[in-house]
């Protein structure tokens, strides 16, 4: 289960409202989340779905971000 945020507030990829497994599953995460961004960055909604999605990246994705996150501004906003 993958559980992302819409008009603030965090449900499954289907949209559908997150059951009490899901909800303990994500608190979890948010845990792990807070402590690693701890002193480090305010957490936006943003923030914390990248780092999620980030949690359960496959090796192929881990790639792609990291090429990504080495773009300029100029090639960023080229495909945006």
């Amino acid at each position: 289960m993958r559980a992302i945020i819409r008009n603030g507030r965090w449900v499954r990829n289907d949209e559908n409202p997150l059951d009490p497994c899901d909800l303990h599953t994500v608190h979890h995460q948010f845990d792990r989340i807070h402590a690693f961004a701890k002193d480090v960055t305010i957490l936006t909604h943003d923030k914390i779905e990248i780092l999620s999605n980030i949690l359960e990246a496959t090796p192929e994705q881990e790639k792609a971000i990291l090429k990504i996150l080495q773009l300029s501004k100029q090639e960023i906003e080229s495909i945006m």
